[in-house]
């Protein structure tokens, strides 16, 4: 009798063991980035510990953050960490750091259309008879101006792992359902996320000392499940 059990235990243990792997394959653990550290509690943000404040001028900025690599040649109110994938938005025509943005992963896409946006309308402003001083011209001028804008803005790489926000690792695989349980698990009082009015962003709002703060997920036009980046706005 006990050889028949311990058979019949043996038998269960393997049965269980090859249902375990005949599944989907468990998500890999979010990782925080071990060389830049940021995090988002409440109104708190932080770059490796140290505080980081919207609001407060560009300089203030690169005590902690350290020197970004270049400004957008075509707006300068634009900060742009190649390396890192970071872009800091200043209030136009001033130094004041109004966004912090993570870029994940690139809309490859929308870029592209960009790019044959920009040449064509570069190639109507060279060949057409336009008259420079027309409100048609002015109006290319500034779309051209814009597209580039957007291009020169890109950091040169991505985002690498994860980042915190109310004590929960987030990255670029995103999880819209666990957002709000996740957080609220450890943060009772933290804001809710919602769908905001583009099905690609999922947005949260926190009044703060220093403005009304706005937290967004953006995810891929074309992939809802994957991150495009994160930005922490006022």
């Amino acid at each position: 009798m006990n050889i028949r059990i311990n058979l019949f235990a043996c038998f269960t243990t393997l049965i269980i063991s090859l249902s375990g792997c005949s599944g989907e394959p468990p998500s890999p653990k979010k990782r925080l980035n071990p060389d830049h550290q940021f995090t988002f509690n409440g109104c708190d943000i932080r770059y490796n510990d140290e505080p980081l404040i919207l609001g407060k001028s560009v300089d203030d900025w690169v005590k902690v953050l350290g020197p970004y690599d270049r400004m957008s040649p075509t707006a300068s109110d634009v900060y742009v960490y190649d390396d890192m994938g970071v872009t800091l938005y200043a209030h136009p025509n001033t130094s004041a750091i109004i966004s912090l943005t993570l870029i994940f992963n690139e809309e490859k896409e929308i870029l592209q259309e960009i790019r044959n946006s920009l040449n064509g309308k570069k190639r109507q402003r060279e060949q057409g008879e336009l008259d420079p001083n027309s409100i048609y011209f002015k109006d290319l001028d500034f779309s051209i101006e814009f597209d580039e804008n957007v291009l020169a803005s890109k950091p040169k790489q991505t985002f690498k792992h994860g980042f915190v926000i109310d004590d929960v690792i987030f990255d670029e695989n995103f999880e819209r359902s666990r957002v709000n349980p996740d957080r609220l698990k450890k943060h009772s009082d933290a804001p809710r996320f919602g769908r905001s009015y583009l099905p690609t962003i999922f947005s949260a709002g926190k009044s703060c000392d220093y403005g009304e703060l706005l937290y967004q997920f953006r995810t891929l036009s074309t992939d809802l499940k994957r991150l495009h980046s994160f930005v922490a706005e006022i």
